[in-house]
């Protein structure tokens, strides 16, 4: 037995297989009929066996023939379907986009997103982490996922970035609290009521870490909670006040709660789609940022 079978060599015998004729399976193939005829020698050659008989006007399949024949339909038909599948991923209807988002937009904008996209995507295969944003930039560089939605201050030239909305920072606290009364408030204002924060080390807790310990030297949380509900719900029982990003209220539980913007200096953060420049983006990117870019003009409170 010679080298192996070629995929274009089981194509043409399969054209000779439904034609039982070289001249019609050659005219099928686009092929001249010696070309046809040499490759299906090659071939017969490769297997060990004839696969037809020929005779003055008739050819028929041998037994190997037939066998053969039996084995490369479903590889026939395997290959194109994976031929359909890839064209159509890349015309950006099927496949799989992994995605990352920073906790606060994992919370609200990053659903809302996934949700929209899917309405003209059915096909595609969303894969989703909600990380801190240093760990979705680390996902990001190995390769783990093609896109974050996260804050973008400092990011490095290795990061493409397309600035989707400003996230503002607001104060949440209950209904009837003294700082309610008040349309904005600034960060002197807050350093008289306890504050609950979640204890991540995340931009937002960076923030407001450091916006309050220049209003209040010795600033110190009074509480620091794992969860964004565990906070609202403290918040809610009066234990204290919290600053979140105004996205992060959307999908949240805010029944006797209100919120004020934050003004002043460091009050809000531009929120980007990230993927890594040095790297070809899926064909499905352009579509998900396309995604994000309209959920966040159409949703007042990514505006």
């Amino acid at each position: 037995m010679s080298s192996n079978a070629t995929f274009k060599q089981i194509e043409l015998f399969l054209a000779v297989a439904q034609t039982l004729s070289f001249s019609k399976a050659a005219e099928m193939s686009h092929i001249s009929q010696p070309a046809l005829s040499m490759n299906i020698r090659k071939l017969e050659d490769s297997i060990g066996a004839k696969l037809f008989d020929r005779h003055t006007r008739n050819v028929s399949l041998t037994a190997v023939g037939r066998e053969f024949q039996d084995m490369c339909l479903p590889l026939r038909d395997k290959i194109q379907q994976v031929h359909l599948n890839i064209r159509e991923f890349v015309h950006a209807k099927k496949g799989k986009l992994v995605v990352a988002a920073s906790p606060s937009i994992a919370a609200g904008f990053a659903p809302q997103v996934i949700a929209h996209y899917l309405t003209s995507h059915p096909e595609v295969e969303i894969k989703f982490y909600d990380e801190l944003a240093d760990v979705c930039i680390d996902l990001l560089r190995k390769g783990k996922v093609d896109v974050a939605l996260i804050p973008t201050e400092g990011l490095t030239q290795e990061l493409n970035q397309i600035d989707l909305f400003f996230d503002y920072f607001v104060v949440v606290m209950p209904e009837d609290h003294p700082l309610a009364c008040k349309a904005e408030v600034n960060w002197g204002d807050l350093r008289e009521y306890p504050h609950i924060q979640i204890r991540s080390p995340s931009t937002l807790r960076k923030t407001v870490d450091g916006q309050m310990s220049a209003v209040l030297p010795d600033f110190r949380p009074a509480y620091e909670v794992g969860l964004a509900v565990t906070l609202l719900s403290m918040i809610r029982t009066g234990l204290g006040i919290g600053v979140l990003s105004h996205s992060s209220l959307g999908q949240a539980n805010m029944t006797n709660l209100t919120f004020r913007r934050i003004a002043g200096h460091s009050t809000y953060r531009s929120i980007s789609a990230v993927s890594m420049n040095d790297r070809t983006p899926p064909p499905l990117l352009d579509s998900f940022v396309q995604a994000c870019q309209a959920v966040s003009r159409s949703t007042s409170e990514f505006q």
